[in-house]
């Protein structure tokens, strides 16, 4: 059984090419319909892997896309509130657009003034709204939005090194920020208030973090590999 759960479906191997700004890092997202996201300069492109081919292109951004992240699967939908395939994304200038992807529509553009986007993630796990992004900014910004009413629900600051985090997929209150010598794990992530600064982890016997993660299959384990100085 276990097995048959987890047998990939067979699919020939492809090759997608898209251009991407030399300035800003490769954004992309495998969202749970099957699709790509790709920033392509200042457009998101949609792709389907199955047929290696565009199926969308979003364009409203006025500058190089630097995030791409899918909205979770939206099981409670109705006549009154229905199904949207949702896509976030945010650009070098600080912009974050939610779109709308089978109308190609903006749904709503916000940002914080004077920020960039380190690094941007839908809040999952919790049945409040499925509205809920949470964004590290530059200079250590961190706030969680409503992304449909562009409000700032809370906000705080943590070490303005840090360049990316990772949200415990099985346990709300569980959060990681990464970054160059440092790890920081914080335990009271809420949706009410700010969180307390985590415990840090000094990593600066090592060159640089390659990949720092909570995995998606076992709950209360940590992925971290690290290239160690010799």
């Amino acid at each position: 059984m276990v097995k048959d759960f987890l047998r990939i479906p067979p699919m020939r191997p492809r090759v997608l090419s898209v251009g991407i700004s030399r300035d800003s890092a490769c954004s992309v997202d495998y969202g749970w319909k099957g699709l790509l996201a790709c920033g392509c300069f200042s457009t998101v492109i949609i792709l389907d892997p199955t047929c290696a081919k565009s199926v969308q292109s979003l364009q409203g951004h006025r500058s190089s896309i630097t995030i791409v992240t899918w909205a979770p699967e939206n099981h409670y939908h109705d006549h009154k509130n229905p199904y949207c395939l949702r896509l976030a994304s945010a650009d070098d200038g600080g912009v974050i657009i939610i779109w709308d992807v089978v109308n190609a529509s903006v749904i709503t553009e916000f940002s914080e003034p004077g920020c960039d986007v380190v690094d941007l993630q839908w809040v999952q796990n919790q049945h409040i709204s499925r509205d809920l992004l949470f964004a590290l900014h530059s200079k250590g910004r961190c706030i969680l939005w409503n992304a449909q009413t562009q409000m700032q629900l809370w906000k705080t600051n943590v070490d303005e090194s840090f360049v990316s985090f990772s949200m415990d997929p099985f346990s709300l209150k569980d959060l990681l920020f990464t970054g160059p010598s440092v790890v920081s794990v914080v335990n009271n992530f809420s949706l009410s208030y700010p969180f307390d600064e985590g415990q840090k982890l000094d990593v600066t016997n090592y060159v640089y973090f390659l990949l720092v993660q909570y995995p998606k299959l076992h709950a209360e384990l940590l992925s971290i590999a690290l290239l160690q100085l010799t």
